[in-house]
């Protein structure tokens, strides 16, 4: 049976269930088949289907991992695999081969392969790079 993380980042963390990094003001919803949370690495990895929720965009691949700090601050969200982002209008599809979000920077790079089908036009590069507002302080949502 597929083990449903609803996590919104961070409940990995040894924080409660309902823990979760604000983004933006939004929460981000993480379900994968597996979890598994290193807390010596300080790191958080969801493997098998795992799907993204946030702001208006679902997010697919098969491996996701989230670094943080000793003050539970995002450093980084790392995908190494294969992913598919999807705008929930459905009006913008972006493939590639990998993805890294650096909260220093606001930058969400995806790399290799990438593919960007918005509004009947299409991309092909090896490097995309979308800048965000997103904030990343976790926050324990009791």
């Amino acid at each position: 049976m597929r083990a449903l993380h609803h996590l919104i980042i961070v409940l990995l963390i040894g924080m409660t269930a309902t823990s979760y990094a604000i983004l933006g003001g939004n929460k981000i919803d993480i379900n994968s088949d597996e979890l598994v949370i290193d807390k010596e690495q300080m790191r958080s990895s969801f493997k098998g289907n795992v799907v993204v929720y946030f702001d208006e965009y679902k997010l697919t691949t098969s491996e996701l991992i989230v670094h943080y700090s000793k003050q539970q601050n995002i450093k980084s969200i790392i995908i190494p695999t294969p992913l598919k982002l999807i705008k929930k209008c459905g009006s913008e599809i972006v493939i590639a081969d990998k993805a890294i979000y650096e909260p220093a920077s606001n930058e969400l790079s995806l790399i290799g392969n990438v593919l960007v089908n918005k509004d009947e036009h299409i991309l092909k590069t090896q490097k995309v790079i979308y800048y965000t507002k997103l904030k990343t302080k976790l926050t324990d949502a009791k």
